[in-house]
């Protein structure tokens, strides 16, 4: 929505500026242009060898679609709202759920993530403490 609003102001100033003849075109280096592959909903599984940095890239990337994403008991667990933290926990595995000081993080590749919302597969979103009260086997759990 920001975006559009900003370009429809840009274009109100723009293309009388061009139709003036003040606008000078200039051609795309096609050396520097890059490839985006069509995005598919596997794009949204999130593997946790990932750094946590990596992780929420992915989150803000897709979140509209495909969505992010992991498995916990064999059911897809939409991964809503996180960002990354920093810990010195080390008795930790990669993938694996844990709570410090009051915030529930998974242990990534580098660094973790903290979760914030999520939602399970059949349910609907919820805060990571609600879905911790529902599923007190969730911390501890290497999620996938």
């Amino acid at each position: 929505r920001r975006l559009s609003l900003l370009s429809a102001q840009m274009l109100v100033k723009t293309i009388p500026m061009y139709l003036a003849g003040q606008v000078k075109l200039k051609i795309q280096n096609d050396e520097k242009a890059t490839y985006c592959y069509q995005i598919n909903k596997t794009d949204g599984r999130i593997d946790w060898n990932k750094s946590a940095e990596e992780i929420y890239n992915q989150l803000r990337a897709f979140a509209k679609w495909p969505g992010v994403y992991t498995t916990f008991n064999k059911r897809k667990l939409d991964v809503i709202s996180a960002f990354p933290e920093k810990t010195n926990k080390k008795d930790v595995n990669v993938g694996e759920v844990f709570r410090e000081d009051n915030q529930v993080l998974v242990k990534c590749g580098r660094g973790c993530l903290r979760l914030e919302e999520v939602k399970i597969e059949g349910k609907q979103v919820c805060s990571i403490n609600n879905f911790v009260n529902g599923y007190q086997q969730f911390l501890g759990t290497v999620l996938t």
